[in-house]
């Protein structure tokens, strides 16, 4: 709440003390002139008289306004820095050439935007208006330097006289008071815009270091079985190198169906889920997407991937999963139930259920897979147990990937592990957690047997 605005007297006060002090200075003058000595003592020792009693009430009366000012102050350098931060607006495009001309005031001075492009609303919103950004972070340094006289050494010898016979603090104070009483309501969203220039300029940035990125073909009509289908042609992980991803085919849906990727420890199953979820991020984000083509409907992406315990809720590792994916139930039958909802969930579960025992874990995982196919989700989720994909229960809905690993021997005979990150169809014919094992040094034949006396 405004500081001043119950305590007006000290604003008179102020007003009132610089145009007294103005009188006795120059009766001050005028007596020294003329050399009446003591008419200029009495009119100095008035001036002096003034002082303290202007020191008197800033100490009494201003004091308590001290948070106010140390909050104020200390922020005071992040203005030029954020007056920095709008010059990036300044590479938006402007009115110029515009049908409709210069919008028209709204009330509350918002601009009417609707007609303008995303860049030219943000350009005005922060440069343009009457009480742009630009303007309002102008102003505020300037009380910002006004406040900040007795901040400095160089300034400090100047802020005495200027507080002691005009009231220095009340005033700066007054006027961060009527700033924020003509800009308080458009900060957030000067903000809020400044934040969409960032994220433009990442996407941006996206795009320009990666040309052979490309934007993604968005499904206007739902309805059709295309309409319900995520095709991504040669997807990739963006935060690999060129020279290191390595791409697949994927298609997720449509309704009614699940993506199931089996394969081997450190096959690159999680890499490949990840891409898909990476990307799909992007795409709604309206950035470039790692792929050679991708086609999707509007979508929500709801997951459960690297989901950790809490100690300090007394949450396991199980329960924690547990309560990720009734998260990611609850939002697609949300989502299902919307009757005004266009959009769809893809669901991306990574090793799901690891938690518990291999039978008990087989049923859950089938039943939350049930829930979510049946709340109308598309989607994929990986695993290394081979049994899950031999479930009843997912046989009817699964399309079953896989990716495997290559063991071949090498010059000193020892077993060398590689894969190749390619996915191919159907179970996986592999696994290796018993060779890696063996590998690392554990082999059966290295089990002591006999203790030495």
């Amino acid at each position: 709440a405004n500081w001043l605005q119950s305590r007006s007297w000290l604003m008179v006060w102020a007003n009132g003390s610089v145009g007294l002090t103005a009188i006795v200075l120059g009766w001050f003058l005028i007596s020294f002139a003329t050399g009446n000595a003591s008419s200029w003592s009495f009119a100095l020792a008035c001036l002096l008289g003034i002082a303290v009693l202007n020191l008197i009430v800033a100490a009494v009366f201003v004091a308590p306004a001290a948070k106010i000012f140390s909050v104020a102050m200390a922020s005071r350098r992040q203005v030029s820095e954020m007056s920095e931060l709008l010059s990036a607006a300044d590479w938006l495009p402007d009115q110029r050439g515009f049908a409709s001309g210069k919008p028209k005031q709204a009330s509350g001075d918002q601009a009417n935007t609707n007609s303008l492009s995303l860049a030219q609303s943000l350009r005005y919103r922060l440069l343009e208006a009457d009480r742009s950004a630009k303007r309002g972070m102008t102003d505020l340094a300037r009380i910002a330097k006004a406040g900040g006289l007795k901040q400095a050494a160089a300034t400090f010898f100047l802020y005495i006289p200027l507080q002691a016979f005009g009231l220095w603090d009340v005033r700066v104070l007054k006027r961060l008071e009527d700033w924020k009483g003509r800009y308080g309501e458009f900060v957030q969203d000067w903000f809020a815009a400044l934040g969409e220039i960032e994220a433009l300029l990442s996407l941006a940035t996206l795009a320009d270091e990666n040309p052979s990125w490309v934007t993604p073909e968005w499904i206007d009509d739902p309805s059709g079985v295309d309409g319900c289908v995520v095709q991504m042609k040669q997807v990739g992980h963006p935060l690999l190198a060129d020279i290191s991803r390595v791409c697949n085919d994927v298609s997720l849906g449509p309704r009614g169906t699940l993506l199931l990727v089996t394969g081997s420890n450190m096959s690159g199953k999680s890499t490949m889920l990840r891409s898909v979820g990476l990307n799909i991020a992007l795409a709604t984000a309206g950035g470039p997407v790692c792929c050679e083509a991708m086609r999707l409907p509007a979508i929500e992406l709801s997951t459960s991937i690297r989901v950790a315990d809490d100690l300090s809720e007394g949450v396991s590792f199980y329960m924690a999963e547990l309560n990720r994916l009734a998260e990611v139930v609850r939002h697609a039958k949300a989502m299902a139930e919307s009757a005004d909802c266009k959009r769809m969930t893809v669901f991306l579960l990574d090793e799901i259920l690891q938690g518990t025992n291999s039978r008990e874990r087989q049923i859950a995982v089938a039943r939350v897979l049930r829930h979510l196919v049946g709340f109308g989700a598309i989607g994929a989720i990986t695993t290394h147990d081979l049994e899950l994909a031999d479930d009843p229960d997912l046989a009817g809905m699964a399309t079953t990937v896989h990716f495997r690993e290559t063991i071949t021997p090498d010059a000193d005979g020892n077993d060398r592990m590689t894969f190749d990150y390619v996915m191919r169809q159907g179970v996986s014919p592999t696994t290796n957690a018993l060779r890696l094992l063996e590998m690392v040094g554990l082999k059966e034949d290295t089990v002591a047997t006999d203790r030495d006396p």
